[in-house]
């Protein structure tokens, strides 16, 4: 596939965003690109991952042709990031139907807590080349 991992999120929520950002600060030789759920690539890789893009409601890791998604994608991202070893450690330790589950909690109350935006935000030309097209 590629070198380097894909991230597909949701690019109208607000939390998703701030995520994103947050992993880029913290990702600085750039091994994390970037594609918005509603972004015809992230359909793609979506659908590469055997889920449908209109039903997606999670975010996707797709590293070395894998396709982790829910509280898995957030270990997998969380291993990467230096500084943050522990903590995917610590999760791998919860059991994955626990874990899901506050993971889904998040997901469904995501636009309530956090808010939504009427369209995906545009990265910064300084962070351009992280997003996937």
């Amino acid at each position: 596939m590629t070198t380097h991992a894909i991230i597909i999120f949701d690019g109208v929520c607000k939390f998703c965003s701030r995520l994103v950002q947050f992993l880029i600060k913290r990702d600085p030789d750039g091994y994390f690109r970037f594609a918005a759920m509603q972004s015809e690539s992230g359909k793609k890789w979506i659908r590469t991952c055997g889920m449908e893009p209109e039903s997606a409601e999670t975010l996707v890791l797709i590293e070395k042709s894998a396709c982790l998604h829910k509280s898995d994608a957030v270990i997998g991202i969380a291993a990467r990031l230096t500084g943050f070893r522990p903590a995917a450690i610590f999760l791998k330790l919860i059991p994955p139907p626990m874990r899901n589950a506050a993971y889904r909690i998040v997901a469904r109350n995501r636009y309530r807590w956090f808010g939504r935006s009427s369209a995906c935000r545009l990265p910064t030309k300084d962070i351009l080349d992280r997003f996937i097209n």
